[in-house]
Parts: structure tokens; sequence; C-alpha cells
């Protein structure tokens, strides 16, 4: 997928991560870091913390913010359910390891 923000427009991430495989901004995007464009491999959706292996550090933040989230900022709700559960635990627990290169 392609994310395009065209001049004029803001991209409003709101601390969610948005996975392309290609970035095309003229826009502004409030929180740049954001954005990560991963060529020709789907996202790592379950690596929370990013750094390329779904491991402990990612199970530690499900559990820690186990729970109805209290934002809309809620990075641990892996299923966007509004709660992080047994679902968002079930997809880290399946996607234990490393991630796509």
């Amino acid at each position: 997928t392609e994310l395009v923000v065209p001049a004029g427009a803001t991209l409003t991430t709101n601390g969610y991560k948005v996975y392309t495989s290609v970035a095309t901004i003229a826009g502004t995007v409030s929180d740049p870091s954001d954005i990560v464009v991963v060529p020709g491999t789907p996202p790592c959706v379950a690596d929370i913390v990013t750094d390329g292996v779904v491991n402990g550090a990612d199970l530690a933040l499900v559990l820690t913010n186990w729970g109805p989230c209290a934002s809309s900022t809620c990075v641990a709700d892996i299923d966007r359910d509004g709660t992080v559960g047994a679902s968002d635990l079930s997809i880290v627990l399946a996607r234990w390891g490393g991630c796509a290169n």
C-alpha cells in the first residue's frame, strides 16, 4: 500500500504507527516517526516496541496496559478494539520471534 499526504493536508497519527510500502508526503505528519516504510514486507504488528522482534518487551507492554484503553494512543491495543486483552496477547504469542526483513 502507498501512503499519500498531499500538500496542504495533515495526517494526525495519535501515536499509532502507520506501516506502508511507499510514502509520499508533501503535507505534514503530526509525528513523522510514526510513519514506518517497510518495502515489500507486511508490517510486524505485534512488534509494539518496533525493534524487529516480538519478544518479552512487547509482551510486557501488553500485560502492563491490560484493560480498557485510557486514550486513543494505546499502543498495546494491537487489534484496535479499545481494550488490551486476550486477543492482543494472542497476537503477540502467535507472532513471537523475529519479524520479516
